[in-house]
């Protein structure tokens, strides 16, 4: 763990395993950068360097800086190169300067380039190269577009609070039905709510994945943690009643207040749905 008490450029160092923990904007990116330049500088081949990012604009966009920094340092004249050296806390010779100059000439004609991408497409390379091992059909296609499916799949729900067999199963299924549209107002509400759930499967698989009971897992642990009583349908116990408090009220206040002061249309909005 690499925290500010330490050199951070010590993660940089392709000696060392390291973990660093920091906010946005503070230069995490940068020095992945320069941790993939003094790795091939140190000798490794570029095709065995794999860096994993959550978005394809977040990969292209490294991919993009380690270009820029491989060609300044290709185009640098020799003083220039051993600031840039320095600056990644590199050892300044006549080696790691002949091997930073030729770098980028390496990667543009390298068969096996570094890899920066996405974990979704990471995964999907196992996936490729295993298929039979993973249960799915070899040659698969990724489906970029999932609404046909969701749409037949949230017809089969209803479909089947319609005309289960199993008296018990159905009623039990309607009622929970009665229960998300009557707190989603309506039924637009409980599909855009059921899409946004769906959408976050694997969040709701990794929270609850030593739970024998799921739902009733995260429901005790949504009550304590916000200490309300569970909800009833005839709304004799809704937490706003005994979450909005005078302490809260006034924190409330004040945070709509700083909002109003960033003074952007979003915050302006959130202020006054605070309001309201």
């Amino acid at each position: 763990m690499i925290s500010n008490t330490v050199n951070s450029l010590d993660a940089c160092n392709p000696a060392f395993n390291a973990t660093v923990s920091a906010s946005a904007g503070s230069g995490k990116t940068w020095l992945l950068i320069t941790r993939i330049v003094r790795l091939l500088i140190d000798g490794a081949e570029p095709g065995n360097i794999i860096a994993l990012t959550f978005t394809r604009k977040a990969a292209g966009e490294m991919q993009m800086r380690l270009n820029e920094r491989l060609f300044t340092m290709a185009v640098a004249d020799e003083s220039k190169l051993g600031e840039q050296l320095a600056i990644i806390d590199c050892p300044d010779n006549a080696e790691n300067r002949q091997i930073a100059a030729g770098l980028y000439e390496k990667l543009m004609h390298s068969l096996y380039p570094v890899r920066i991408q996405t974990f979704h497409s990471f995964c999907q390379d196992i996936l490729s190269r295993f298929p039979l091992e993973a249960d799915i059909s070899p040659g698969f296609e990724l489906l970029e577009d999932s609404s046909l499916l969701e749409r037949q799949a949230l017809q089969a729900l209803f479909d089947e609070a319609k005309s289960s067999p199993d008296g018990k199963h159905r009623q039990r299924l309607n009622t929970e039905l009665d229960s998300i549209m009557h707190f989603c107002n309506g039924p637009d509400n409980t599909q855009t709510s059921l899409r946004s759930f769906l959408s976050h499967r694997s969040d709701w698989w990794a929270y609850t994945a030593n739970a024998k009971e799921p739902v009733s897992f995260a429901g005790n642990t949504l009550t304590t943690f916000l200490q309300i009583e569970p909800l009833f349908l005839d709304g004799s116990k809704m937490p706003a009643t005994h979450f909005f408090d005078e302490a809260i009220k006034v924190d409330l206040m004040v945070f709509a207040n700083l909002l109003r002061e960033v003074k952007t249309a979003t915050s302006i909005k959130h202020a006054d749905i605070i309001d309201q």
